[in-house]
């Protein structure tokens, strides 16, 4: 009686999936899934851009539709508009302290 045996255990897995599953959670892992939405044009303060611990350049496409630099801040990141006025300007100062190649090429 393997055949009944193995059907009830797969159908109590799957029950159990379906059961833990939150809403809102992606069933698999898509692209668009690690894409900016939403773009912040609020001005950067100095201490936030101190714990900045990495920049990358999110291109439209691939899934994503926002030209957007996202700013690593340990576990959380930040999507800025790339015209941002505040990160231009610490982009100039990295740049002037010898620090460009921190900047994503493009941005």
């Amino acid at each position: 009686m393997r055949g009944p045996g193995l059907s009830l255990a797969l159908a109590l897995a799957l029950t159990h999936f379906l059961i833990s599953f939150h809403p809102g959670q992606a069933l698999f892992p898509f692209p668009a899934a690690s894409c900016c939405t939403e773009l912040s044009r609020h001005l950067l303060k100095p201490q936030l851009l101190k714990k900045v611990t990495g920049v990358k350049l999110q291109e439209t496409g691939g899934g994503c539709h926002l030209r957007a630099i996202v700013l690593h801040l340990g576990r959380r990141f930040l999507c800025i508009h790339p015209k941002n006025r505040s990160l231009t300007r610490w982009f100039e100062q990295l740049r002037k302290l010898g620090r460009g190649h921190l900047i994503p090429r493009g941005a």
